[in-house]
This record gives structure tokens, C-alpha cells and sequence, in this order.
């Protein structure tokens, strides 16, 4: 199949609905569509996880945040959908 994620996370993050809530924040592969990519996703994952663990909303950036050492910098991606 064609490759649709280049790198993708998914954290806990506050919902006004849920309080939290499975968040996926994707950096989108070359050639991917962002105007259809976050429902694909989606469709995908409810097939293979249980449903609360899909996310309830997916968020396309252009990168991961990361420290020095390469971590993902969760606390940024939150902060950054404030």
C-alpha cells in the first residue's frame, strides 16, 4: 500500500467533551492527502483497536517537537493546540 504517515504520536490530551481524550498528532508522508488523510486514519484504526483507544481527533503538523536526545516532546504538542 501506498505510505501515508511519515511519523505520527498519539498522547492524552484535554478535551472539552471527554476531559481527555486519544489525540493523534501525524506528520503526513510525501504525496499523502491532508484533505482526506486524518479520516483514513481513522477508518484504519477503528478496524484494528479497541474503540477507546482511537482517537477521538487527528491533528496533521509538519514535525515532531523533540528534545536533544530525539524524544517527542508531548507537553509542547499540547501546549501548542492552547
Amino acid at each position: 500500500g501506498v505510505r501515508l504517515v511519515g511519523w505520527e504520536m498519539c498522547i492524552r490530551d484535554r478535551d472539552t467533551r471527554w476531559i481527555e481524550a486519544v489525540t493523534a498528532y501525524v506528520v503526513p508522508a510525501p504525496g499523502a492527502e491532508p484533505d482526506t488523510l486524518p479520516g483514513v486514519l481513522t477508518d484504519h484504526v477503528k478496524e484494528h483497536l479497541a474503540p477507546f483507544k482511537v482517537p477521538k481527533a487527528v491533528h496533521l503538523v509538519e514535525e515532531l517537537p523533540r528534545n536533544a536526545s530525539g524524544k517527542i516532546l508531548k507537553r509542547t504538542l499540547r501546549d501548542g493546540r492552547d
